[in-house]
Parts: structure tokens; sequence; C-alpha cells
């Protein structure tokens, strides 16, 4: 059985930083914008397309299909079926680290299933103030209510597209507070975790 690792996060929460240092850690592969490029590679959309899909269209439940060249199935449904195809293949061939995307439902069974978060609103603003450039005028209360935009629409897809609520830590192995613990010792955390889990 290969070891995965499959990580959702809220918006400013460090999720994507905390995948890459675990992923450089354990010298293991790291899915994330790689996995949309497969996708593309499957369907006739564009990586840009089925990077914006989830903020557009409304997938239905999971499909677990061995086919999605349907003329019934929407352009949403093509996408979902074909990353779910993808992520199983992945977990067959390699250890590996996958963000987002409902790997940890796709794998549930199987997967050390992480989930990060940021209780300090002001933690979450902070960190991502450092993406915003310098040239570029962002009030507070606007990069807040993006902040909460992002996670209420990862909910909306995680919820679509698994029937499972994104937020409900009754899905995951392991959740994390990135404000009292930050990225560091959460990648400590993660590794003594993901070696237990796994443990024969």
């Amino acid at each position: 059985m290969k070891k995965i690792i499959t990580i959702n996060r809220q918006f400013g929460s460090g999720g994507r930083e905390i995948a890459k240092r675990l992923a450089d850690v354990l010298q293991i592969a790291y899915y994330d914008k790689a996995l949309i490029n497969q996708i593309a590679e499957k369907t006739s959309f564009s990586p840009e397309f089925i990077a914006e899909a989830s903020e557009t269209m409304n997938f239905q439940p999971l499909v677990f299909a061995n086919t999605f060249a349907s003329n019934l199935l929407s352009p949403a449904d093509t996408i979902q079926i074909a990353q779910t195809e993808f992520i199983k293949e992945i977990a067959e061939k390699e250890d590996c680290i996958i963000v987002g995307r409902c790997a940890n439902s796709i794998l549930e069974d199987t997967a050390f299933k992480v989930f990060i978060y940021a209780s300090d609103m002001d933690t979450r603003i902070e960190r991502c103030y450092v993406k915003v450039p310098a040239d570029q005028d962002m009030p507070r209360k606007k990069m807040e209510k993006q902040i909460l935009a992002v996670d209420k629409q990862r909910a909306k897809y995680h919820s679509f597209t698994t029937g499972q609520e994104w937020f409900d830590m009754n899905n995951y192995d392991l959740c994390i507070d990135t404000s009292k613990m930050g990225v560091k010792k959460a990648v400590e955390l993660i590794v003594c975790g993901y070696k237990l889990y796994f443990a024969e």
C-alpha cells in the first residue's frame, strides 16, 4: 500500500506551504497544480478552465465510473470523474501528498487525511498580505471578505462532490490550527502522525 497524505486547508492557513515542506522532508511526490495539468491531459479542457471550475460550476456527487467520454456528462462531471480516476492512479503508483481536489474523500479508506486551519483571522490576513503586490491597495476588510469567500467556495465544492462537510473534523485523521502552532511545528506534527498512521 502506498503512503498518501491528503491536505485540505482554509485559505490563508499556510496549508500549501506545509504540504510543500512535508514533501521535502519526507522525500515524496507533491501534487497540487500539477494535478490540474494531468487532468487537463485526460480531458478536452485547459488547465485554466479546470482551475476555475470549482468556482463557477455546480458539481454533482462523485461518480466512480470507468470512462468519462460521454456526451451525457456535463463539463463539471467530466472534470470530476477524470480527477477521481487520476487521484486513484496516483495512489496506486507512489507515496505522495495531494492538496485539495477532494482527495481525502476519494482515498478516505487509505490516506492519512489532514485538515489545516487557522482560528485567528488576523493570522490569515497577514499571511495573505505577503502575496499582495506592494503597489496594490487591499483594505483589511476586503482581504477578510476575500478569505471567507474562498473558504465558502471550497466548502461548497467539497459538499457538492463528496456529500461531506468540508470543515467536519470527523472526516480527517489530524486537524491543526496554525494560528497556535505555526508552519514548522505543523510539519513536524504531521510527520509524526504520518509515521504512526502507516506503522506496521
